[in-house]
Formats: structure tokens, sequence, C-alpha cells
């Protein structure tokens, strides 16, 4: 009982650090098998991705896309003549 009593915050970094592990996978994990790529530059389109997923592009992703060409502009403004 002396042991975990002297090593108290040694004991609770590590179980921190194995809790941030253990959701880091999970993470990795679900994005995997929802079809994205996960950790690459390239997550948000697979077309492009080098992380060799072969998920098709959803609706979701390409609405997604076209959101970042508005933002950084490069998306073409049609509203204009």
């Amino acid at each position: 009982m002396s042991f975990i009593t002297e090593n108290l915050g040694t004991i609770l970094v590590v179980l921190v650090l194995a809790a941030l592990l253990i959701l880091d996978v999970r993470y990795l994990i679900h994005k995997k098998k929802v079809g994205g790529c996960a950790g690459c530059p390239s997550a948000g389109g697979c077309a492009s991705c080098s992380c060799a997923c072969s998920a098709p592009k959803t609706a979701a992703v390409t609405k997604q896309s076209k959101q970042n060409a508005v933002r950084t502009g490069f998306a073409k403004d049609r509203t204009k003549k």
C-alpha cells in the first residue's frame, strides 16, 4: 500500500495518458470504418489521399469541399455577372 501512496502522481499521469491513447485509437478506427482517411493531410476527400483508403466521396464530403472552396476563395461566385 505504501508503493501506491508514494507513486500516486506517477500512477495518475500514466492512467490519464493511457486513457488518451485509447480514445485516440478508438477515434482513428471509427474514422477508418466510416470511410474516411484518418490522420492524413487529405482526410477531407479520399480521391487525392495517399493513405490508400478506398472510400467513395459522400455527399457530406462534397458539401464540405464546396464550403472549403468558398471560404478559401477558390469557388466562382455565380451570383455576379
